[in-house]
């Protein structure tokens, strides 16, 4: 089954879930045994924003049902077409979704990283939008919550429930934002406010993303990205390759971005504090 191998944070080649395979039929007990030549420390404080911004009894109720679970790039963890037997918090990496409304309606193609979380909790959550289909991009590790064991800490009201609305929230501040960023501001900003919010949720200056990935992300012609990245690398701030973006400058490249992506990490940063300033012991 651990057929590939994927490079986890610290630079550790580690074996990865076959993508084939559906989530259901992943034997995490299996993916648990692959992890325990790393520190018995890396997975004992997620870097997960969410599972991190719980009290510590609320994290202990869910940690006995928490998976650490490899991500390689090309997975699929799931489609609209599969069931939902869970949920994955990433810890790092960043995932592709896109983000559909109650009607079935497509909204926008968004990227998750630590902040957030991917999985179809509308069930749980009521009529809100859900992820239509997700696909890993940059590997690494998540957290693994059934279904089940999301749903009783949900319904506790809690910690976990106003986190997970608020996500929610978050969510669709973050898709508006993007449909207006696309329809308003030029190529170079966009692309310099992309590649901001791509070096946020991967938590590196080396992006494995390819110009058609992120000509898609943006909705620009793949022409364009290549004339606007190389204006870019002609500055000193990028330099860009068919498969990876070196960021270069980042404060130069705040300075070329629009405001979007710092409209939305101050989205997610207010979420974090105001989770948990009402619960702190």
């Amino acid at each position: 089954m651990l057929e590939h191998t994927v490079a986890v944070s610290d630079g550790t080649l580690m074996p990865a879930v076959d993508a084939t395979l559906p989530v259901a039929a992943i034997e995490h007990e299996e993916i648990r045994r692959t992890v325990t030549h790393l520190a018995s420390d890396s997975y004992s404080t997620p870097a997960n924003l969410l599972l991190s911004a719980l009290p510590q009894a609320d994290y202990k109720r869910l940690l006995p049902h928490l998976q650490p679970t490899l991500l390689h790039a090309g997975q699929v963890l799931h489609t609209c077409n599969t069931p939902s037997c869970g949920v994955h918090f990433i810890d790092d990496g960043v995932v592709s979704a896109v983000l559909s409304s109650g009607d079935g309606h497509e909204m926008e193609t968004i990227t998750i990283g630590r902040e957030g979380m991917v999985g179809r909790a509308a069930s749980i959550l009521g009529d809100t939008p859900t992820f239509r289909h997700a696909t890993v991009h940059v590997g690494g590790r998540a957290w693994w919550l059934p279904v089940e064991a999301l749903k009783r800490e949900f319904e506790r009201r809690g910690a976990l429930h106003d986190l997970l609305v608020g996500y929610t929230d978050a969510l669709l501040t973050e898709a508006g934002q993007i449909a207006m960023c696309k329809r308003w501001h030029k190529i170079e900003a966009r692309l310099s406010h992309w590649l901001l919010l791509l070096r946020e949720r991967a938590q590196t200056d080396e992006l494995p993303f390819t110009q058609d990935f992120i000509a898609e992300l943006i909705e620009a012609r793949p022409a364009e990205v290549t004339v606007a990245s190389g204006l870019l690398w002609k500055e000193g701030l990028i330099r860009f390759n068919n498969n990876r973006v070196t960021i270069l400058n980042p404060q130069g490249l705040q300075a070329k971005a629009c405001e979007c992506a710092a409209v939305i990490q101050q989205e997610y940063e207010q979420l974090r504090l105001a989770a948990t300033k009402p619960y702190a012991a």
